[in-house]
């Protein structure tokens, strides 16, 4: 009885992946069948039924053995049986349902699976759970060449064209049959059935075809695959060279600090007559930190890091930053101690530069709310400025009517004026004559 159980190509794959491994290297070919009934209705005889089963175990490199094939009566829904392992007769016992006695194509297509069993126990692949056996073994009848026997003998019955044999759905048998003709036969695909359960299989199979493709299918494929990791490594690289730029900018104007920090200790050490000294180190040093338009005081750096850090973790969950002291002046590393939640100045060994180490941690929650704030104020903004454009337009319109109404009545007015300068007669038939119309 047939079964429906689906693989998807990328299964199917695993499993013919998983034979070619186990199974011996042989060049790939199309089993063909030795006899075929004109007569759909011609019984077959067990001879002829034995001689093929012998013809198809030297086929798949079983020539030493026997076949043993005889038709019997099995359950209901069993179309085949048999027994693998030792084989000290030297012969392949298989039973065939005597139901398809009437059928040739579904007797070859039950030998095929029926000496699969073996092929796969006699090369060491042990049974699994037997739902998953039956399928890996139907895989195996059209690795090794037996597909067409499958395709042909698995939708026939007697007297109508029927599904009755096979323990997978029938698109998983076309699109292997597919694969193995196209991967190892080289037989063209032409519609490969495969978009509409798996575009990535189709598209593998096109570019497969092609022979000037092909040459270069691996490279093509990697670079294809590797695109979206490419582009990011290469953002990576740019972001690193633009830091690397930042930091080597800030480095001189760090040394001009430390300096001048390094001249307000030696003023400050000789007391009191140098006072105005110090006090001209330490204007300077206000003046310097006034000029410099190099470090982030817009945030930017910070916005960056902050939307680096939950795109980080958008991915990955929850991460621990960790971080070296970097010397301002010549970028020596030092690791951080364990005295964290504090501000420090420290001198440099390596090039004496004194710089400021901010050992507290980063804290993603305040620049959280910090750009959340900004958000709120720039929507306020957006929304106060929407009301004075509104209020604009609407005493613009107030005004452009007004001036239309002054307008008319001016014309009106004017009307009046030169009415009233017409003769009396001219009067009395306006008066009269308008008001009625």
């Amino acid at each position: 009885m047939a079964q429906e159980r689906y693989l998807s190509p990328k299964n199917i794959l695993s499993y013919l992946c998983d034979l070619e491994n186990k199974l011996p290297k042989r060049d790939y070919k199309l089993y063909k069948e030795s006899h075929r009934h004109d007569d759909d209705f011609g019984r077959v005889t067990p001879q002829e039924m034995n001689d093929e089963c012998q013809r198809m175990l030297e086929f798949v490199g079983m020539g030493g053995y026997k076949a043993d094939a005889r038709f019997a009566t099995l359950d209901e829904g069993t179309a085949g049986r048999t027994v693998p392992g030792h084989k000290p007769s030297g012969k392949v016992p298989i039973e065939v349902s005597d139901s398809m006695t009437g059928n040739w194509k579904a007797v070859i297509a039950t030998l095929a699976h029926e000496i699969c069993h073996h092929v796969i126990y006699d090369n060491f692949i042990r049974p699994m759970a037997s739902e998953v056996t039956e399928a890996y073994t139907d895989l195996c009848t059209i690795y090794v060449g037996f597909g067409q026997l499958i395709l042909d003998g698995y939708k026939t019955n007697v007297r109508r064209e029927q599904r009755t044999l096979g323990y997978l759905d029938w698109n998983t048998y076309e699109v292997t049959n597919h694969m193995v003709n196209v991967v190892r036969g080289g037989v063209p695909s032409g519609n490969t059935g495969l978009k509409d359960s798996d575009v990535f299989a189709d598209e593998a199979i096109q570019i497969w075809e092609s022979e000037e493709k092909r040459n270069n299918l691996m490279k093509e494929a990697f670079e294809k695959r590797s695109a979206t990791l490419t582009e990011t490594m290469r953002n990576i690289a740019y972001l690193e060279s633009l830091l690397s730029i930042y930091r080597e900018r800030l480095m001189p104007r760090s040394k001009e600090m430390s300096q001048l920090f390094e001249k307000m200790k030696e003023s400050m050490q000789d007391g009191a007559n140098k006072s105005l000294k110090t006090f001209s180190s330490l204007y300077d040093d206000y003046l310097l930190c006034h000029d410099n338009n190099e470090t982030d005081k817009d945030g930017v750096l910070e916005a960056a890091l902050y939307n680096l850090y939950n795109n980080v973790q958008k991915r990955v969950g929850a991460v621990e930053l960790e971080r070296d002291i970097i010397c301002q002046g010549c970028g020596k590393r030092y690791k951080l101690g364990d005295d964290n939640g504090s501000k420090r100045i420290i001198k440099c060994k390596q090039c004496g530069t004194y710089f400021v180490v901010d050992t507290t941690d980063w804290n993603p929650t305040v620049i959280q709310r910090r750009e959340e704030q900004k958000r709120i104020e720039k929507r306020k903004k957006q929304e106060s400025e929407l009301e004075a454009l509104r209020i604009k337009v609407s005493g613009e319109e107030k005004s452009a009517a007004w001036k239309e109404c002054n307008q008319l009545k001016q014309n009106l007015d004017n009307i009046n004026a030169g009415i009233s300068r017409m003769p009396g007669l001219f009067r009395w038939v306006l008066n009269k004559y308008v008001k009625e119309l």
